[in-house]
């Protein structure tokens, strides 16, 4: 509830918009993100620390399980960051 929907995508494209001037072919091929704000047990599987927008990536980029730790890295800058992750293997 902090921002707009609208907001939020400008926020992204700005960010786009920065790596495209350090990295003239980089592109980000999808931003995944959760504007539930209040957590609700059992309710938004998307919102961490759920794996529910992780398992949404595996799924749009055909990434199994059995994959995930050879393919796929995780950023984040929060313990829910890192339970979701964990969750998700």
């Amino acid at each position: 509830g902090l921002i707009t929907p609208f907001q939020l995508d400008q926020i992204h494209l700005h960010l786009q918009e920065i790596l495209l001037q350090e990295h003239p072919y980089a592109h980000i091929d999808h931003i995944y993100s959760c504007t539930t704000t209040v957590y609700r047990h059992g309710v938004d599987t998307r919102r961490k620390p759920r794996p529910g927008m992780i398992y949404e990536a595996m799924a749009d980029f055909g990434i199994s399980r059995s994959m995930v730790q050879e393919e796929c890295c995780w950023v984040g800058d929060t313990a829910t960051d890192l339970q979701a992750a964990t969750a998700a293997n």
